[in-house]
């Protein structure tokens, strides 16, 4: 039998039989999302999440933590750590942004994330 440990996100095998390219392939398979176990909801938010990637130009610094924003509530929920020093001028407003969307259930804020995504994928991406 195979021992998998996980360590830190990272997977070790402990059976030495296995070749390289079994360890890899485990240590894909692990490491990937589970999708079978997710919602169409949850499925469509992580696409959209790597879908924004592709942006060919940069949004907004407030469209940035907009999308910030609705990230961190769809994926976490309601705000509840403490509020970033006064020099910390980023993280104070992310903070705040954040806060904007207490109260907002975490698929309310999936699916605007969604919506938000596609918005800025039709402004901010060029067919080349």
């Amino acid at each position: 039998p195979v021992q998998v440990s996980y360590y830190r996100n990272a997977m070790t095998c402990t059976d030495h039989s296995l070749t390289r390219s079994d360890k890899q392939e485990l240590v894909q398979r692990y490491q990937e999302p589970h999708t079978d176990n997710m919602s169409t909801l949850e499925q469509r938010f992580l696409e959209a999440a790597e879908k924004v990637k592709t942006l060919t130009q940069r949004p907004t610094d407030e469209e940035l933590l907009e999308l910030y924003a609705l990230f961190k509530q769809g994926s976490q929920g309601d705000n509840n750590t403490d509020k970033p020093g006064l020099f910390d001028l980023k993280g104070k407003y992310k903070w705040e942004f954040w806060m904007k969307k207490k109260g907002l259930t975490k698929e309310a804020a999936q699916e605007e994330y969604i919506n938000f995504v596609e918005t800025l994928l039709e402004k901010y991406t060029s067919e080349k």
